[in-house]
C-alpha cells in the first residue's frame, strides 16, 4: 500500500538509525505485582502439594514409592540446573512446563512399577518382575515422551511469548524425565533388589484383576461430554470479549502519587478486581514504580478501557489518608500481541498434526485419529469449564498470557494417557489372538485403570493444594490443570479408544491389515 517514494523513504529510515534516533525519556524501576503475602501463600500451596504427592506415592509402592520421589526430585534439580546455565529466568509458562514434567515423571514411575505389579502377580521373581516391567513399559514411556517433545519443539519454534518459553522448558524436561526414569530410578531399584533392600513384590492392587465394560457407557458418554463441549463454546461466543483479560484486550494504565508514609499494601490494591459490589472495577494490575532520576515512588494501575479515572476514584475514597494524586492516565493495547495470539493458535494445530503423524507411523493411522480427535476435546472441553466455572465465581474465567501455557500444559498432559493406553491395545492384539477388537480394547482399559487413576490422583493432588492455597493467577492455572486431569482420564476412557474402534468399524482385521 506504499507508494515508491513512501517505500524509499522508510528503507532509508530503517538503515539509518541516526537519522531516527532514540531518546530515553524515562527509567524506572518495577516492584513485584504479586504481593508478599500471596508469594508466600503461592509457596506453602506448592509445599502442601508436593507433601501430598509424596505421601501418597509412598503409601501405594512403599520403598519404591521413596525411589520415584527421590526421582522426581533429581528432575527438577536437573531442569533448574539447565535452565540456569542457560541463564534463563522462572516465569510462569516456565513454571507450567516444570508441573507438566513433574506430572510426566511420576506417570513413567507409576507405569513401571504397575508393570512390575503384573509380572509380580504371575509368580515371577523380583528380580525378573523389575526386568519385565522396565522392557513392557519401555515403548509407552518413549512413545508417550517423543509425541510430547514434537509438541514442545514445534511451540518452540512457531510459538512467541510465553508459548516459547513453555516449550523449551518442556523439552528440556523430557529429556531429564527419560534420563530419571530409565536410567536414575532404573539404577537405585536394581541396587536395592540386588542387595535385599526392596524384599518383597507389589501385592495385589485395588484395580487389579476389574473387568468393567467400558463400552456400555460409551455412548452415554460420548453425547454428554460433547454436550458440554457445545455449551462451553456458546458460553465463549456469548461472553466475548469478556473471557479475554487485559493482557489482550489493553486498557487504561493510570499513575497515581501518594505519600510514601501511608503507602497502601499491594494486596488491597489488587482486591479491587474482586471485588462485585459498587466498588467493581474488573480485571485489576497493579505494581509500585521508582523513578530512577528523581526516586519518586508511584502506584501505577492496569485496568479495563475507560475504568482509569474510576478506579482512582474508588482507591481515593477507600484510602483518604494516602492522600493520591492523579499524575497520569493513558490508553494502552494488549500486552500480548496477535501476534502472539495467532502462533500460539498455529502452534497448537501443528502440534496436534504432528502428533496424529507420529502416532500414525509408530502405531497405526486410526490410532492418530483417536489421540487427535481426544486431545481436541479435552482442550476445547476444558477451556469451556474453565469459562462457565468463572460464571459462578471458581476462578476469573478470564484468558491472560499465562493461562496460554495452562492449555499448553492440558494438551499435553492429556496426549500422556492416550498412548499409555494405545501402547497396551497394540500389545494385547499380539498377545490375544483370539478376542476381538472390542473386547481386546475394553481389556486393555482395564488393565492400565490402576496407572491412569493412580497418576490422575498424584498429580491432582498438587493442582488441588495450588488450587485451595494459591492466589492470583497461581488459582486460575491450577483450576485449569485441574479441569484437564479429570477431562483427561475421562477421554481416555471414553473418548480416544471408542473413536478407535470406531474408526476401524470393529474389525480387528482391518488394523491388524
Amino acid at each position: 500500500n506504499f507508494t515508491r517514494r513512501e517505500a524509499v523513504e522508510l528503507a532509508n529510515a530503517l538503515n539509518n538509525p541516526l537519522s531516527v534516533g532514540l531518546k530515553r525519556t524515562s527509567l524506572s524501576e518495577v516492584g513485584p505485582s504479586l504481593a508478599d503475602s500471596a508469594k508466600q501463600s503461592s509457596f506453602l500451596a506448592a509445599g502442601i502439594g508436593t507433601f501430598l504427592t509424596v505421601a501418597f506415592m509412598i503409601v501405594v509402592y512403599k520403598f519404591m514409592g521413596v525411589i520415584a520421589v527421590v526421582s522426581v526430585f533429581a528432575n527438577i534439580f536437573m531442569i533448574v540446573g539447565v535452565l540456569a546455565s542457560f541463564g534463563a529466568t522462572m516465569t510462569l509458562p516456565g513454571i507450567a512446563a516444570l508441573v507438566l514434567t513433574l506430572g510426566m515423571a511420576v506417570d513413567s514411575n507409576i507405569l513401571v512399577f504397575e508393570r512390575m505389579r503384573e509380572e509380580s502377580l504371575l509368580g515371577k521373581s523380583l528380580w525378573t518382575s523389575l526386568m519385565a516391567g522396565y522392557e513392557k513399559a519401555f515403548s509407552a514411556i518413549v512413545d508417550a515422551n517423543i509425541t510430547t517433545l514434537i509438541s514442545a519443539l514445534i511451540l518452540w519454534k512457531f510459538g512467541t511469548g510465553p508459548v516459547k518459553g513453555f516449550g523449551v522448558t518442556l523439552a528440556i524436561g523430557i529429556f531429564t524425565t527419560l534420563f530419571c526414569c530409565l536410567v536414575f530410578s532404573r539404577a537405585i531399584l536394581e541396587f536395592g533388589v540386588k542387595y535385599n533392600i526392596i524384599r518383597t513384590s507389589l501385592k495385589k492392587g485395588m484395580l487389579s484383576g476389574c473387568n468393567f465394560d467400558f463400552f456400555k457407557y460409551v455412548r452415554a458418554s460420548f453425547i454428554i461430554s460433547w454436550t458440554i463441549v457445545l455449551l462451553g463454546v456458546a458460553v465463549l461466543f456469548y461472553r466475548g470479549d469478556k473471557t479475554l483479560s487485559i493482557d489482550f484486550t489493553g486498557g487504561d494504565i493510570v499513575t497515581i502519587a501518594f505519600n510514601p508514609d501511608k503507602k497502601i499494601p499491594i494486596e488491597k490494591v489488587l482486591a479491587l478486581s474482586t471485588s462485585t459490589g459498587e466498588g467493581s472495577l474488573g480485571e485489576v494490575q497493579a505494581s509500585y514504580q521508582v523513578d530512577i532520576s528523581s526516586k519518586d515512588e508511584h502506584l501505577v494501575l492496569q485496568v479495563e478501557s475507560e475504568k482509569g479515572q474510576k478506579a482512582f476514584d474508588i482507591l481515593n475514597k477507600k484510602y483518604p489518608e494516602a492522600q493520591l494524586k492523579l499524575v497520569g492516565q493513558t490508553s494502552v493495547g494488549g500486552s500480548v500481541s496477535s501476534d502472539i495470539t495467532r502462533d500460539a493458535f498455529i502452534s497448537i494445530a501443528l502440534s496436534l498434526l504432528a502428533i496424529l503423524v507420529y502416532v500414525a507411523f509408530r502405531f497405526e493411522f486410526s490410532y492418530g485419529i483417536g489421540a487427535l480427535v481426544a486431545t481436541f476435546h479435552d482442550v476445547v472441553m476444558c477451556i469451556g469449564l474453565y469459562v462457565i466455572l468463572g460464571l459462578f465465581g471458581v476462578g476469573s474465567g478470564q484468558f491472560s498470557a499465562p493461562m496460554v501455557a495452562a492449555v499448553l500444559m492440558v494438551m499435553g498432559y492429556t496426549i500422556n494417557d492416550k498412548i499409555v493406553v494405545f501402547d497396551r491395545i497394540r500389545e494385547e492384539l499380539t498377545l490375544k489372538p483370539n478376542l476381538s477388537l472390542k473386547e481386546i480394547v475394553n481389556l486393555s482399559i482395564n488393565v492400565t485403570l490402576s496407572r491412569t487413576l493412580l497418576t490422575s490422583v498424584s498429580t491432582f493432588l498438587a493442582a488441588g493444594a495450588l488450587f485451595l492455597f494459591g492466589t492470583g493467577i497461581i488459582v486460575d492455572f491450577s483450576l485449569m490443570f485441574l479441569a484437564g486431569i479429570v477431562v483427561g482420564t475421562f477421554s481416555s476412557i471414553f473418548i480416544a479408544s471408542p473413536v478407535f474402534y470406531w474408526w476401524n468399524k470393529g474389525s480387528r482385521e482391518k488394523v491388524e491389515k
